[in-house]
């Protein structure tokens, strides 16, 4: 095979891979395509909102589990994709391996060695695996919180590790169980690490519960705290 014919075949499967949350929209819902967040807002909230089911709501935002996964003000769809399905992310995984080894096979290459020699592809691949394999960063980030307890207006020190170097988060806080408000914008550090002082915020109801929550700037994944006791 020929270099032009090899890098036009790696463009394909980079672009297949690229193309791994593509999404075909279903039916409308009273609230459209999509509904912004509000506080205080759930799943179950927003689902009777819209006159769609809970599971309708995860299926549609792949980057929500929860509804602590909520952030106020951010437009979350309301409407099913067709194609994330666990059949059809199993038929691309399963198209794209395939692909790449008849590739790496033509040229008279090991798949190791085609995609050390393309960086780029691999890098595509390996995303679109940790989303096939339901991997997240989360398993590793460690969120602590002093104190536990406190008025509003109280200082309280967040410190976090394990995110992805220079990673852009957003800090919030809200009820558990409930959609959260940005508080704070920050930048984790070379080693993953962001130490970060907030105050409770003045909306927070007395001897109920708070959770901090620490999020990446795109919603890809979010961390809750333990529960704060408001004062």
């Amino acid at each position: 095979m020929n270099t032009d014919m090899m890098k036009a075949n790696i463009a394909i499967i980079a672009v297949a891979a690229s193309l791994a949350g593509s999404a075909v929209a279903h039916a409308k819902t009273p609230c459209g395509d999509t509904t912004k967040v509000e506080r205080g807002d759930s799943l179950s909230s927003i689902a009777e909102r819209c006159d769609i089911s809970e599971g309708t709501l995860l299926q549609a935002n792949p980057n929500i589990d929860g509804s602590g996964d909520l952030r106020v003000g951010a437009t979350v769809n309301t409407t099913t994709m067709a194609n994330r399905t666990g059949d059809r992310l199993r038929s691309f995984a399963h198209g794209v391996s395939s692909g790449i080894s008849r590739l790496a096979s033509e040229v008279g290459s090991s798949v190791d060695d085609l995609l050390d020699k393309n960086p780029d592809l691999k890098q595509r691949l390996s995303s679109v695996g940790d989303k096939l394999t339901g991997e997240s960063v989360t398993r590793k980030i460690k969120l602590t919180m002093t104190p536990q307890q406190g008025p509003t207006g109280a200082n309280v020190d967040l410190a976090v590790s394990g995110l992805p170097a220079k990673a852009a988060v957003v800090i919030g806080a809200g009820r558990p169980g409930q959609s959260y408000t940005v508080l704070d914008h920050a930048k984790a550090s070379e080693d993953g690490t962001i130490n970060a002082k907030l105050a409770v915020p003045t909306w927070a109801s007395a001897k109920q519960d708070l959770v901090f929550v620490v999020a990446a700037d795109d919603g890809d994944w979010t961390i809750r705290s333990a529960k704060f006791d408001v004062q």
